[in-house]
């Protein structure tokens, strides 16, 4: 059986409009997968970093009061103020070679200069 011209066109039309939704279907479903893989991976790299950040921050004061004992409380309290991580791992590296106190606040001097 043949369909009237104008049924078939119509029925044709709407077969194309049915493929096009669902082929916009799929572009999203492909665009909203990789954005959230984006999100995903960058959520993983911020989560990663504020990781480091922590130990870096739980770190210093621990190494201070090995080398130093009570005396580098002042300078763990001055540590804690500093937002700059750059800073804060560069000063956690020079206190493997600080030989006291006083050399230790002076590098951390040098770095917030440096960084700021």
């Amino acid at each position: 059986m043949r369909l009237p011209y104008e049924l078939e066109t119509a029925i044709v039309d709407e077969m194309k409009k049915v493929k096009e939704t669902k082929a916009m279907a799929e572009l999203t479903t492909s665009i909203e997968r990789y954005a959230m893989n984006k999100g995903i991976t960058e959520g993983r790299a911020v989560g990663k970093a504020e990781g480091i950040a922590e130990g870096i921050l739980q770190s210093i004061p621990v190494v201070l009061e090995i080398k130093f004992g009570e005396a580098g409380e002042n300078l763990t309290q001055r540590v804690r103020q500093i937002q700059r991580m750059e800073v804060l791992q560069k000063f956690l590296e020079s206190l493997k070679h600080a030989s006291s106190l006083t050399e230790a606040e002076t590098h951390l001097s040098e770095l917030e200069q440096q960084f700021s």
